[in-house]
């Protein structure tokens, strides 16, 4: 019987998911490239100063790479749900536990990884064809960018930030990687319809009306941590849990006949 998980193993089958989806993936990128160059070109163009210009910039790259880097990870299985893929998918040499580990490791890091490429690819032919045509300044709006995904904690209440943002984001994925293995059509559509819907919930569940959930809370004039965000901590581990254990019950069904709208079928199980 073959081993549980084997990196050699591992890497090849990962070899083999990159190699039989590198045109798509290569269609995507360069699309990802070409979108971000044509916007930012847009934006320059018509802004009133570059101050303006970075602003909408911002405000056009931050909702781009969430929603890029979303849908790569909730497409986990479109790339290999056609049929001659998904025959020689299965026929690999591996177990499931790898096969599974592939193809998360590569809608997480190496699509996610290209939509970061294409972004500073098309960023910087942005700033090369205005600085060589119109004589702007060399300036990127990547750092900004940066500065307002990854924002830097202070003070002594960083640790309890950081944990809860982690949290969130290892949720967040798991929840597109469920809904990504279970269905076959609009997963990412589903998914960010539940992503949208859980804040409504916890704020009508756990928040007095007219309120508002926030990490940090005021008492006495001192600022401390809000006690819903460590049961919020104690959720996201949770929730995440079971959607990785769900997904990959998932996944260990996949070569059994599936209908058009999902890979496994509650009710026939």
């Amino acid at each position: 019987m073959m081993e549980s998980f084997n990196i050699d193993r591992f890497g090849k089958t990962l070899c083999w998911v990159v190699k039989a989806n590198f045109r798509n993936l290569m269609f995507w990128t360069l699309g990802f490239f070409a979108g971000v160059f044509l916007a930012e070109m847009l934006v320059f163009t018509f802004a009133d100063s570059i101050e303006s210009a970075q602003g909408s910039a911002l405000s056009l790259g931050i909702p781009f790479c969430l929603i890029g880097v979303l849908a790569c990870i909730s497409s986990i299985m479109s790339d290999v749900n056609k049929k001659t893929k998904r025959t020689a998918f299965l026929m690999l040499p591996a177990s499931n536990l790898e096969k599974y580990l592939s193809l998360v490791f590569y809608v997480t890091v190496v699509w996610v990884a290209c939509v970061v490429l294409s972004l500073i690819a098309g960023d910087t032919l942005r700033m090369a064809v205005r600085t060589l045509c119109f004589g702007d300044k060399w300036i990127s709006t990547i750092p900004l960018l940066l500065d307002v995904l990854i924002p830097i904690s202070q003070g002594p209440l960083w640790v309890p930030e950081i944990v809860f943002i982690v949290l969130m984001l290892v949720f967040i994925h798991s929840l597109y990687i469920l809904g990504g293995t279970w269905l076959r059509k609009y997963a990412f559509v589903v998914s960010s319809l539940v992503l949208i819907a859980l804040p409504v919930v916890v704020q009508y569940l756990c928040v007095e009306p007219g309120g508002h959930l926030n990490l940090f809370v005021i008492y006495d004039g001192v600022r401390h941590v809000n006690p819903l965000s460590y049961v919020l901590d104690v959720m996201f581990v949770i929730l995440a849990a079971f959607n990785y254990w769900a997904s990959f019950r998932i996944f260990k069904n996949f070569e059994l006949i599936t209908n058009k709208w999902t890979n496994y079928d509650i009710l026939k199980r």
